[in-house]
């Protein structure tokens, strides 16, 4: 939200999803591309996520949000790209100092002396 109010809007233009299995039991899996509509430049995301989920008593049970794992852990890694590291570490910062997140933003946007 903050990069778009500063001109660098983002979209996930393409899903592709995936199942596969492997030893450790099945699983689905989402490819995402994020393009910035302001430089037409595009970056991918990729999360996969078990369709079991194990629980503290060590059962095993079908996880119904599994696909939806899946595709926000997909899409959160795609946008990820376009984030400068600098902002997330101030963005860190912030939330855990308790200072407000737009000081932060403009705290990382300042040159470092």
């Amino acid at each position: 939200r903050e990069m778009a109010l500063r001109g660098e809007t983002l979209t996930i233009a393409d899903v592709q999803p995936l199942e596969g299995e492997d030893s450790t039991g099945a699983w689905v899996g989402f490819h995402v591309k994020v393009k910035n509509l302001r430089t037409g430049e595009d970056r991918y995301g990729y999360a996969q996520q078990s369709l079991e989920m194990t629980l503290r008593d060590g059962r095993k049970i079908p996880d119904p949000f599994a696909r939806t794992k899946a595709l926000n852990k997909a899409q959160r890694n795609g946008l990820r790209w376009f984030i400068p590291e600098v902002v997330i570490v101030e963005m860190f910062k912030a939330w855990k100092g308790g200072k407000p997140l737009k000081q932060a933003l403009e705290d990382a946007a300042k040159p470092k002396e």
